[in-house]
């Protein structure tokens, strides 16, 4: 009897250190550790969830503006959040860490200085799911990504930016004024067709001809497929708190949507590819990246361009190059529609420079500081 009331005590205890042992590991669940750059106070399990779930903590409201001074007192989180804890600082997301960087020098040292060590990027079930491993954009810095990106950078060369391409964009340029003159009610439909335009002469050697032609919807398509999959707040967080991936991913809308985030896109640049590949077929070939690339033999035997690969691949460049140009436009036209003396002085700056009988071109930027830095402070401002 004795003996047996000895091992109910010894159960006793050691259920007792059990638990002792599961509350300490919960507390410590979401706290900062000791290595990480200092931050706002944690609370146990959330971590700085509660103060990061915020659909407008990207913003930046700022007051100290010279060319468009926005009063607000709003969003300005992250820059009071530096202030205080320094240009590097850190919030704890239940288990992950997410590390703020809010100066260049930050930036230089840990993402161009090291970035064999920081550029890889995180796991997240709900992007390997929408993009499987074929968005150059969440791709790991491995050999296909490497691949890609030599490509890019080689047909985005400063050089043809300045030359072939730059007269591209001149063209489309003049094509939008024209629309905004004469159908002013959809400047922002005419921006978009723009755009994309440019988009897909430069990539796949194809011009968008009207609002809703193909190669007018296709990037902002797929791009709208992307956003509903991936934007923050849209899906569970299983990897900051792992708890949720007992949850059948068949009950979860966002299945759903990670799924549309990989078909949609991948049906859209496969049916562009193969158009490019129909008229190449039929004697039609021209200076784009996806003819360059159907020409190079070695893109057949290439693994990082194989299957689906090379349309996703391509169609990420579109998708990218459109939507950014786009907002970025649709930025500029709204503070200079809200500040109008802004517009004033950049009018008179034109004038000055080209007269009335031209328009200007890329050539001329360089005497255009005053439209240099509203084009810098759209991109500051409200950074895409």
């Amino acid at each position: 009897m004795a003996s047996v009331l000895e091992e109910f005590s010894s159960f006793r205890i050691l259920l007792a250190l059990c638990c002792v042992y599961l509350i300490l590991r919960i507390a410590r669940f979401g706290s900062r550790e000791n290595h990480l750059p200092p931050g706002p106070p944690t609370y146990p399990i959330v971590g700085n969830a509660h103060l990061a779930v915020d659909k407008d903590l990207y913003k930046r409201f700022d007051s100290t503006s010279i060319l468009f001074p926005v009063q607000s007192s709003n969003g300005k989180r992250f820059k009071d959040w530096s202030e205080q804890y320094g240009a590097v600082f850190s919030l704890k997301i239940g288990k992950g860490t997410m590390i703020v960087l809010n100066s260049r020098r930050a930036v230089y040292d840990l993402i161009d200085k090291r970035s064999a060590i920081y550029s890889s990027r995180p796991e997240d079930e709900q992007f390997h799911m929408a993009l499987k491993g074929e968005n150059i954009a969440n791709m790991d810095a491995d050999a296909g990504w490497r691949a890609q990106r030599k490509t890019t950078a080689r047909f985005f060369a400063p050089a043809k930016l300045d030359g072939k391409l730059a007269k591209i964009s001149e063209a489309e340029v003049t094509a939008l004024m024209h629309d905004l003159l004469v159908n002013p009610e959809d400047f922002s439909k005419h921006v978009d067709k723009a755009t994309a335009s440019f988009s897909s002469i430069a990539l796949f050697g194809q011009r968008a001809k009207a609002h809703d032609d193909f190669w007018a919807t296709g990037a902002y398509e797929a791009m709208e497929a992307v956003n509903a999959a991936l934007s923050p707040g849209t899906y569970l967080p299983t990897e900051q708190f792992p708890i949720f991936k007992w949850i059948p991913k068949q009950w979860l809308a966002s299945t759903k949507r990670a799924q549309e985030g990989y078909a949609i896109p991948t049906r859209i640049w496969t049916r562009a590819r193969e158009h490019v590949e129909a008229r190449r077929n039929h004697g039609d070939k021209r200076e784009s990246l996806m003819d360059d690339l159907l020409e190079d033999e070695s893109i057949k035997l290439d693994p990082a361009l194989q299957g689906t690969k090379l349309a996703n691949f391509v169609g990420a460049l579109m998708q990218a190059a459109a939507e950014t140009s786009a907002l970025t436009m649709r930025t500029s036209i709204m503070f200079l529609a809200t500040h109008p003396s802004v517009q004033e002085k950049a009018q008179e700056e034109l004038d000055a420079l080209c007269g009335v009988g031209r328009v200007p071109t890329f050539a001329d930027f360089p005497n255009l500081p005053y439209i240099n830095c509203i084009m810098k402070e759209g991109l500051r401002i409200r950074p895409v």
